[in-house]
């Protein structure tokens, strides 16, 4: 009985401790399409500095 209830713990940490680690993880993934655009924008306007 006592290890089940030990097993319940460790689970319960350890999704505690992950759930905000992929949270994280996915507003970071959306950012980085945002930052994605504004880079191909950079490029594009200033390609002609470049010739």
């Amino acid at each position: 009985m006592i290890g089940y209830a030990i097993g319940i713990l460790v689970v319960l940490v350890v999704v505690a401790l992950v759930l905000p680690i992929l949270m994280m993880a996915r507003r970071i993934g959306q950012q980085a399409a945002a930052i994605d655009d504004g880079l191909v924008k950079a490029v594009h306007n200033t390609a002609a500095l470049g010739q």
